[in-house]
């Protein structure tokens, strides 16, 4: 269907909307050469700042929603599903959408992927600690090193009212493709802050009235049955797979909770067990 301007045109696509789609027949065009330079696994500071690839349709939404946060660089999306998407975006996001067909949508991508849409995009406006500071629950994450653990604790997170999380120096991006996917694009609707002196912060949440709570394994640790918070805001800091928490973070925790298990189950996965908590300390939290 011959489409405005000679575009080659997508079924029930208004080209009345904001939204400018543009077709791309060359997976070589210069156009999709920033799809390639996705964030790599390590964390460090600049890894906030540095770009990443979203993919699938409501994580792209995410993105877009929090464009005060986000800059969007390029959108991509499969010809069978642009005009849906255009539709579904539309007073949302007014840029440009590249849209390919079905093979070379998948070039770009890396491997056949079904649900069509992708962006690329970078944060420009970073949050800061004493965003996190205050009443709710704050999840920190000392040294995550498993992309699909960090993604499932972000989007519990969000679904359970967590205020925002708190990264420590090493571990995992929250902006790696694999977390954003598994997170399903709800790291863009949470605050996200990586510190490299964690222990200090966590002084400074205690110093502000908030309580330090530190998942371990550990005998003087209490059940999270019967855990009590005495004051404030909670900060539940979550450890590494299989480390757990450093010796520096144990030492400045106000409390330790433990989940009880049947012995024979040993432990639970550090995903699993932050959901636990988390949903426990919101509710602490929040009095």
């Amino acid at each position: 269907m011959e489409g405005v301007d000679g575009f080659v045109g997508v079924v029930g696509y208004d080209a009345g909307m904001a939204i400018e789609l543009v077709e791309i027949d060359d997976v070589g065009d210069e156009r999709l050469r920033v799809f390639g330079d996705v964030l790599k696994r390590r964390g460090g500071e600049d890894d906030m700042c540095a770009r990443f690839v979203v993919e699938g349709v409501e994580p792209v939404k995410r993105l877009m929603r929090n464009g005060d946060r986000f800059e969007i660089e390029a959108v991509l999306c499969e010809k069978g599903r642009a005009a849906k998407f255009c539709h579904e975006v539309d007073g949302v996001f007014g840029g440009t959408v590249y849209c390919v067909d079905r093979v070379i949508f998948d070039a770009v991508c890396g491997y056949p992927f079904t649900r069509g849409v992708m962006a690329c995009g970078r944060m420009v406006k970073k949050y800061e600690v004493t965003d996190l500071v205050g009443e709710g629950c704050v999840l920190v994450c000392e040294h995550c090193e498993n992309e699909e653990n960090l993604g499932v604790m972000i989007r519990t997170a969000a679904a359970l009212g967590v205020k925002g999380v708190l990264l420590g120096e090493r571990g995992v991006s929250p902006f790696a493709r694999r977390v954003v996917r598994v997170s399903m694009g709800n790291v863009f609707g949470l605050p996200m802050v990586r510190t490299n002196d964690l222990v200090g912060e966590l002084q400074g949440f205690q110093a502000k009235g908030m309580c330090v709570v530190g998942a371990a394994l550990m005998e003087d640790a209490v059940s999270v049955d019967a855990f009590e918070v005495e004051r404030g805001g909670v900060a539940l800091v979550m450890g590494n797979e299989p480390a757990g928490l450093s010796d520096e973070v144990l030492e400045v925790c106000d409390a330790k909770v433990v989940i009880p298990v049947r012995a024979e189950a040993d432990s639970l996965n550090v995903s699993v067990a932050a959901g636990i908590l988390m949903w426990k300390m919101v509710g602490h939290a929040s009095g």
